[in-house]
C-alpha cells in the first residue's frame, strides 16, 4: 500500500509542531537543576571572559557551552545575571526538535508510516521530552548521535561525499559533546562489521547459472574488465571519503576541546579524560 506525501508530509508538521509545543513552553517556570546550574556556571566564564578550559576532571565536553553563545548574544546576554533559564533550555530545545526532523532522511528506507510513527513517539516521549527542557549534554548527544546514523544511511545510498563528511561532522560533535560517546562509536563499529558479515553470502546456483557463458569469451572478459573496473573506482572513492571523514570529524574534535586553538593541551586532556572516567 502507498502513502501519498501530500498526507503524509502535513501530518509529519503537525508531529514537529507538537514536538515543540511540548517542549518549548514555560521554560523558566522550573527551578534550574544542580547539574544545570553547574553548566550555566562554567558557560558563564566563556560569556562573560570569552575563554573556555576543558576540564576532564569535572565536566563534559565544550559543545553545549559554545552553542549556548548563540542564544546569550541574542538575548544582549553580557554576564551570568543577564542570563535565563530560557535563553540556556532553548538549545536542547532546539536538537530535542531536530531529532524529530532527522527522521525525514529515513523516508526511502522505512517509508512514510514508520517514520510518523517514530516522530509521534519521539516528539511525545517523556524522556525525550524532559531532557530536551533541561540544561545539560544528553539532548545534544543523542541528536549528533542520529544525525550520524541517519546521514551514514544517505551515504550507503548514493555514495555522496557530502553525506561522508556530514557523518564525519556528527562524530566530531558527539565526541566533543561527551566522553561516553565512545560507547556509541563502539556499537555503532560492531553494527557495521555485523552488516558486512551478513551480506558476505556464498554464492547461490542461480548466481552461477546468471554468469555470463563461456561460449562468448570476448564479451565475458570485457564484462569482467568493465566489472574490475567500477569495483576500483568505487574503491578509490571510498578511501578517498573515509579519509576526508576522518580529517573532518578529527578537526571538528580537536578544535571544540582546544577552545578553537587558545588551549591546545585541551586535545590530550579529551584523552586522558578516559582514565578519569574508568577510574
Amino acid at each position: 500500500m502507498k502513502y501519498s506525501w501530500k498526507c503524509c508530509v502535513p501530518l509529519f508538521l503537525v508531529v514537529t509542531i507538537a514536538a515543540i509545543a511540548l517542549r518549548l513552553p514555560l521554560l523558566e517556570q522550573r527551578p534550574m537543576h544542580g547539574d544545570e546550574a553547574v553548566h550555566a556556571v562554567k558557560f558563564s566564564e566563556l560569556l562573560e571572559k570569552g575563554s573556555y578550559r576543558y576540564d576532564p576532571d569535572e565536566y563534559h565536553g565544550p559543545t553545549l557551552s559554545y552553542l549556548t553563545l548563540i542564544p546569550a548574544w541574542l538575548s544582549s546576554a553580557q554576564k551570568l545575571s543577564d542570563l535565563s533559564e530560557f535563553t540556556l533550555r532553548i538549545v536542547p530545545v532546539f536538537f530535542g526538535v531536530c531529532l524529530v526532523l532527522l527522521l525525514l532522511l529515513l523516508i526511502d528506507g522505512l517509508g512514510w508510516p514508520v517514520v510518523v510513527c517514530a516522530a509521534v513517539l519521539t516528539a511525545v516521549s517523556p524522556a525525550f521530552v524532559f531532557y530536551s527542557r533541561y540544561y545539560i549534554q544528553e539532548m545534544l548527544l543523542v541528536c549528533f548521535t542520529f544525525g550520524a546514523i541517519t546521514f551514514g544511511y544517505r551515504y550507503t545510498q548514493n555514495k555522496s561525499i557530502k553525506w561522508a563528511l556530514l557523518t564525519a561532522l556528527s562524530l566530531g560533535l558527539m565526541h566533543a559533546t561527551k566522553e561516553t560517546s565512545i560507547i556509541a562509536f563502539g556499537s555503532m563499529l560492531l553494527a557495521v562489521l555485523l552488516m558486512l558479515l551478513m551480506q558476505r553470502r556464498p554464492l547461490s546456483l542461480r548466481g552461477l547459472r546468471s554468469r555470463p557463458r563461456q561460449s562468448h569469451p570476448l564479451r565475458f572478459r570485457l564484462l569482467r574488465s568493465a566489472r574490475n573496473d567500477e569495483r576500483e573506482a568505487n574503491r578509490t572513492n571510498w578511501v578517498w571519503h573515509l579519509s576526508a571523514a576522518f580529517v573532518v570529524a578529527a578537526t571538528v574534535s580537536a578544535l571544540f576541546y582546544s577552545s578553537f586553538l587558545t588551549n591546545p593541551v585541551g586535545i590530550l586532556d579529551s584523552v586522558r579524560t578516559y582514565s578519569v572516567y574508568f577510574s
